[in-house]
């Protein structure tokens, strides 16, 4: 038997565990398995306690699930565009979203670099609209946007309100990215992983 007190993507439910647990479906869903009497005070502690762990699975679970990308395609935002090649400034990339398809020069497959430096350009302009956006959606102020190249953080928040997050984040799927956005836009107001931060969120 099991007692289910939220819904949605964050399901915590109560069942006859010793030890709670947390499992994260491919869908992003998030559930929480907890001892019958475990009390509040303690799920909270559980859940800050993890809260890294949980930041850095949603934020792989798209590019988990598309290791082997198909030859000739680019990962943005957990969907593949199909690379189109065409004579021109290897610098020069065009995206079409209806289409999915990207079109450049040919070598630019074959130049890690291009390729990083293109991803974190679409970051850096997707990314500042987009924080804009669920800001204004959900009552946040911040500083400023940072695209970090960190390698064991995703996103952060500093003191003062700018918002970093890693440029491989434009690669997975929009609901990915904004809940990792919304995370650190909850920052601004709740610095830790307090019960306030979590109902927030």
């Amino acid at each position: 038997m099991s007692a289910v007190s939220e819904h949605d993507r964050y399901i915590i439910t109560r069942k006859r565990v010793k030890n709670a647990r947390i499992t994260i479906k491919p869908d992003a869903t998030i559930r929480v398995s907890i001892p019958w009497h475990m009390p509040k005070s303690d799920v909270e502690k559980f859940l800050s306690a993890h809260h890294e762990w949980i930041q850095r699975t949603l934020a792989k679970i798209a590019v988990r699930e598309r290791v082997a990308v198909s030859p000739g395609t680019l990962l943005l935002h957990g969907k593949e565009y199909r690379f189109i090649s065409c004579d021109g400034d290897s610098h020069t990339i065009v995206i079409n979203h209806d289409e999915t398809t990207v079109t450049g020069n040919p070598s630019m497959l074959s130049n890690q670099y291009i390729i990083e430096e293109w991803y974190k350009q679409q970051a850096a302009k997707y990314f500042t609209v987009r924080v804009a956006e669920l800001a204004a959606q959900h009552g946040f102020t911040y500083s400023k946007i940072r695209i970090s190249s960190a390698t064991s953080k995703w996103g952060s928040c500093s003191s003062k309100g700018t918002i970093s997050l890693h440029w491989k984040l434009i690669k997975t799927p929009v609901a990915v990215s904004d809940y990792l956005i919304l995370h650190e836009l909850v920052h601004t107001q709740h610095f830790n992983h307090s019960d306030s931060f979590w109902k927030r969120l």
